[in-house]
């Protein structure tokens, strides 16, 4: 998959998350947002939930709770990264 592919894959993800939370933060930081998810999916690249749906859909899940509940940004942002670091050689560090 090249780099276009994979940026495309889950940018309907990406909008729908944005907007949610645009919806109550018009000044949301879209950049720490697309950057966390973006991290995120990279992460969990070939990872695939028991469902057979790629494994992004979960911390994406976590993320769009956070944004129904109107949490900042920086909480939806560690929503979209709380299972890299489990789930991957990822560390803490290289996440900060």
């Amino acid at each position: 998959m090249s780099v276009v592919e994979s940026a495309e894959k889950h940018q309907d993800l990406v909008d729908e998350l944005l907007e949610a939370v645009a919806a109550y933060n018009p000044q949301v930081d879209r950049d720490l947002l697309i950057r966390a998810f973006r991290y995120a999916e990279k992460a969990h690249e070939g990872q695939l939930r028991g469902s057979g749906e790629d494994f992004i859909i979960h911390p994406w899940g976590a993320a769009k709770i956070c944004a129904e509940l109107r949490l900042d940004e920086q909480t939806i942002a560690a929503a979209l990264l709380h299972d890299v670091v489990e789930d991957t050689d990822t560390s803490p560090e290289e996440i900060r």
